[in-house]
């Protein structure tokens, strides 16, 4: 049995665990687009102008999104330096459901006309469709946070366009004044990425997944094999496991993936009740282990 495990983001920590088997098992070059590349590609789902990652994360979200052309149009945090404007997003950037829901009906109604519209299944993950498609070609949010957005931007006149009618419209809603008294950041335009249709059904690389990810889970839906929540730690995907896993290990502590995923893979590897297991981290590090692998003491670890 081969177990995958997907780590989106590595904690800035030592993980003695993953050392040892990084210095055991074998190095491949990582993936360097980013996890839903990795995702979309491990399921056989071709890149349209982006990596579809919209649809299939609504899907995982729940959402139907039928055959529309759907982009990620997640909150975000301009701030000004200077001359240039910085992104934040993601969890630091703390959003009610009540708001999400409230300024995507705002952004749907002002742009009626034109056809789009805007859904929030998690306030911190918002979806535009387009009217037909295709959109532009984009960079995923995670590639952005922390960064001078303008080399990141997507490119046309429609989609500067488009991005600057929202700014303006999150600029001047009251919710956004009520944020600054409050000492929260505004949330004073959305980062539009991941745009595609669902393609045919995906080709599953495993019998099952355990992710909270909504892409992954998406991908699953959309391949007919089990998604799971992501449990507590890897003891609950190993006692249940009937054939190949991939676990997507998205927002644990260092401590959580050390202690509740790393250590126990490791211990199924060694007991012989894994064959194999692969640790991927785009960006970073890409490493596949056999039980034989864990007996080359001479490695070191």
């Amino acid at each position: 049995m081969l177990c995958r495990l997907l780590i989106p983001r590595l904690p800035a920590a030592d993980l003695p665990t993953l050392r040892l088997l990084g210095a055991r098992g074998t190095s491949l070059p990582p993936p360097e687009d980013g996890a839903e590349a990795w995702l979309c590609q491990a399921f056989g789902v071709a890149r349209q102008t982006d990596w579809p990652a919209a649809p299939y994360s609504l899907l995982g979200e729940g959402v139907d999104p039928g055959n529309g052309y759907w982009l990620h149009a997640d909150p975000v945090h301009l701030r000004l330096m200077r001359n240039y404007m910085i992104l934040f997003g993601g969890p630091e950037l703390t959003v009610s459901a009540d708001e999400a829901q409230a300024w995507c009906a705002t952004l749907e109604r002002h742009f009626s006309d034109d056809g789009l519209r805007f859904v929030a299944p998690h306030p911190l993950r918002w979806y535009l469709r387009l009217a037909e498609g295709p959109g532009p070609a984009t960079h995923p949010l995670a590639a952005v946070l922390g960064r001078e957005i303008r080399p990141w931007l997507p490119q046309g006149t429609r989609w500067l366009k488009l991005l600057n009618e929202i700014q303006m419209l999150l600029h001047a809603d009251p919710r956004n004044t009520l944020r600054e008294e409050q000492g929260l950041a505004p949330v004073n335009s959305v980062w539009l990425w991941g745009g595609g249709k669902l393609q045919g059904q995906p080709t599953p690389p495993c019998t099952a997944v355990y992710a909270d990810h909504p892409l992954a889970r998406g991908l699953a839906t959309a391949a007919h094999i089990p998604a799971h929540p992501l449990p507590a730690s890897a003891a609950t995907c190993l006692a249940e496991a009937g054939g190949d896993l991939l676990i997507v290990a998205d927002g644990p502590t260092a401590e959580e993936l050390e202690n509740n995923w790393l250590v126990p893979l490791k211990n199924a590897l060694a007991k012989g009740q894994l064959e194999r297991l692969a640790i991927i981290v785009p960006g970073q590090r890409q490493i596949e282990v056999s039980r034989l692998d864990l007996w080359k003491f001479w490695r070191g670890g």
